[in-house]
């Protein structure tokens, strides 16, 4: 029996790497069977933030997308603020 994928979604929350600014990744969303396997993906989608950032959990969270809702909602939005 295959195992079933899940929505993991990957957070970077360190300050000191959030404060590089530019060409880091700051979020994923990431389709994997577990957290080591979303982590590890992340990790090869890293800019300068390093492969560590996404492989730590002190550095990053990783949660399950609860995706059994009955009603529709937003996935992912990425909005530039000025």
């Amino acid at each position: 029996m295959a195992v079933k994928n899940k929505v993991w979604v990957l957070t970077l929350t360190d300050e000191k790497l959030l404060s590089i600014g530019f060409d880091i990744a700051k979020r994923f969303v990431i389709v994997a069977h577990n957290e080591n396997t979303a982590r590890l993906l992340a990790a090869l989608g890293a800019g300068d933030e390093g492969d560590n950032a996404w492989l730590l959990p002190q550095c990053s969270t990783c949660e399950v997308l609860d995706t059994r809702s009955d009603m529709p909602y937003i996935v992912c939005m990425d909005f530039n603020n000025s």
